[in-house]
């Protein structure tokens, strides 16, 4: 396992006092009606927010920069990165742990601990590493991590509740030769090590843990601690992730009291929102940030 984490920054050029996002609230809007510049710089935090994207097992750069370019448009600071293959397909889920405290720590590396934090996540291999960032954040003793502040949370295509049959789909869907061979071969190729995999998961004290962390997954999204605006990105359509988890999940932490959004479509599948539903996708991820950024300045 490496001990440094492997994630593309970048900080903007210039951070406008009046981007698109603040222009779309509703006090900025009226401040510009009356040309009150004064009440538009003060509806601008004072500190970029930034937007830590963890994209989905399987993903390249290049696919998540296509999502971290929404927020550089706004004058924010990005990092992408993206858990190996291996932690969810190998039965090392136990060492997402480990990525949690790197993630947390590039905060702070990079100058960036009293900005407000977002999190974007993809699918489960986000999902994941969020699940172990909460906990460490919302258990016992967080340490230095405690004066961080986590101001929104956006779930694309998650939590997915993890059946081998939904892990077989993920690893077939985004398995690097998947453009180059019919989808009936990725499965056949896979087959075998599947077949293994669950074998090992009957012999292996490894993958009882990762197992235990799998089944535990779902009821630990649903019943979250961490207090931020969440919105949850999702379709009917979704291969591989069941909408009705989500809805579920939604109304769960509702009743909790919780501030959730959600956006869901009836016919985009996984990980497909933003490129068929740009503009709406775009507006609900900045309405998103835009509402913690409001809680992060009433908390200042």
């Amino acid at each position: 396992m490496a001990d440094e984490l492997e994630y593309h920054v970048t900080f903007p050029t210039k951070f406008s006092t009046c981007t698109r996002a603040q222009r779309r609230s509703a006090g900025a809007e009226a401040a510009a009606a009356t040309g009150d510049v004064e009440s538009i710089e003060r509806s601008s935090p004072d500190k970029e927010p930034v937007i830590f994207l963890l994209g989905w097992c399987g993903a390249d750069d290049k696919d998540l920069a296509k999502y971290s370019a929404i927020y550089q448009s706004e004058g924010f600071v990005t990092i992408r990165y993206v858990l190996p293959g291996e932690y969810l397909f190998e039965g090392k889920l136990g060492g997402v742990n480990f990525i949690a405290v790197k993630v947390l720590e590039a905060f702070f590396d990079l100058g960036l601990e009293e900005n407000p934090i977002f999190f974007h996540l993809f699918s489960n291999g986000g999902g994941y590493i969020y699940r172990a960032i909460s906990e460490l954040l919302n258990g016992r003793d967080p340490g230095v991590f405690a004066a961080l502040k986590i101001c929104g949370v956006i779930w694309d295509s998650a939590p997915c509740r993890p059946t081998f049959w939904s892990e077989l789909q993920a690893y077939c869907l985004f398995s690097s030769d998947r453009q180059s061979q019919p989808w009936y071969m990725s499965y056949l190729k896979i087959a075998p090590s599947w077949l293994w995999l669950m074998f090992k998961h009957t012999v292996f004290p490894n993958f009882w843990e990762a197992t235990s962390l799998m089944n535990s997954y779902i009821p630990a999204i649903a019943n979250d601690k961490m207090p931020c605006p969440q919105l949850f990105i999702y379709s009917k359509a979704d291969c591989i992730t069941w909408y009705k988890d989500i809805q579920d999940i939604i109304t769960k932490r509702r009743k909790q009291g919780c501030d959730i959004t959600e956006a869901f479509w009836e016919d985009t599948d996984h990980l497909e929102h933003l490129a068929k539903h740009h503009d709406e996708y775009v507006d609900a991820c900045l309405d998103l940030v835009l509402r913690g950024i409001d809680c992060f300045e009433s908390d200042v």
